[in-house]
């Protein structure tokens, strides 16, 4: 935990040092991989597709600030659903406009999931997000994971089964059009089992690792990510949902791997060196438990020098 602790701070000071030059970086590549997945799902207007446009365009979110790139990614998806039909880019345009109005203005800092879960879903390691909402968000992050799965599928779906769209607008192909996304997206059991396994994993993850106990947090990872699990094999078979067990239990090791070394970077915590304090004022008695970092000197240490 030492080795983890210095290695820790190594980060920090490397990232404060060339935070200039590594935030633009990293805001280009979420902004490049997230464009080129929408691309690759739906693709209907060829011009969004030319890979110059979508260099300039992931530049220019690069110095931009990174909830930017939802609104770039939402317009990529309009634009190609337009080309599509005018009905199915109008009814995922109320669904953006519906996230943004009750939910995103009010969390900005967690919108950016809604971007990063449909990456995450792309390179097959989707359970990072719910896990790592539910050690960094609060007690209702959980939607920005829902929100961002429900995305991915109804990109996924509509760029699998387009025969139902029309590009020309006229009372008959507007309900040909409705239909379908509604069909598309309550017909879809993978998508509702995936946003019931979702909000599972971080509402337990937040709840759990809110707890005073001792290794609280690890708890989190392994009670929220076994039970995920286990409601996705029962719900795979209640529903008869597409999804592979073998490839989902393979998919949440990696993710609970990951987010157990991310989270040992964010609560590297010594809980060999917990201390009790009791205090008072006029009005309460307090009990507290504090424990230290890995490399910070506990109160008892300082006491005894």
């Amino acid at each position: 935990m030492e080795a983890i602790s210095e290695l820790r701070e190594r980060i920090l000071e490397l990232y404060s040092k060339y935070e200039t030059y590594i935030t633009p970086v990293v805001r280009f590549l979420i902004a490049l991989v997230s464009i080129l997945m929408i691309n690759s799902g739906l693709g209907y207007m060829d011009r969004l597709t030319n890979i110059i446009i979508v260099i300039v365009v992931s530049l220019i979110a690069a110095f931009l600030p990174l909830n930017f790139t939802i609104v770039i990614d939402a317009l990529f998806i309009l634009l190609h659903l337009y080309s599509l039909s005018i009905t199915v880019a109008a009814i995922v345009f109320f669904v953006f406009l519906i996230m943004f109005v009750l939910y995103f203005r009010f969390t900005p800092k967690e919108a950016i999931a809604v971007v990063l879960t449909p990456v995450c879903f792309a390179i097959k390691v989707p359970y990072i997000m719910p896990l790592m909402l539910g050690f960094i968000g609060g007690p209702v992050s959980f939607v920005s994971a829902c929100a961002g799965a429900v995305v991915y599928y109804i990109i996924k779906s509509i760029g699998a089964d387009d025969s139902a769209f029309s590009s020309s607008f006229t009372a008959d192909t507007a309900l040909t059009g409705f239909k379908a996304v509604i069909d598309n997206v309550l017909n879809n059991k993978t998508m509702i089992l995936m946003v019931i396994v979702f909000a599972l994993i971080a509402i337990l993850t937040n709840v759990i690792k809110r707890l005073s106990f001792d290794y609280s947090w690890q708890v989190a990872l392994a009670v929220s990510s076994i039970s995920g699990l286990i409601v996705l094999i029962i719900g795979s078979s209640a529903l008869d949902a597409e999804i592979s067990i073998v490839g989902a239990i393979f998919s949440m090791l990696i993710s609970v791997v990951i987010v157990f070394v991310l989270q040992l970077f964010i609560n590297n915590v010594d809980y060999s060196r917990a201390e009790y304090v009791q205090f008072q004022d006029e009005e309460y008695v307090y009990y507290v438990k504090a424990i230290p970092r890995y490399g910070v000197v506990s109160t008892k240490n300082k006491n005894s020098r």
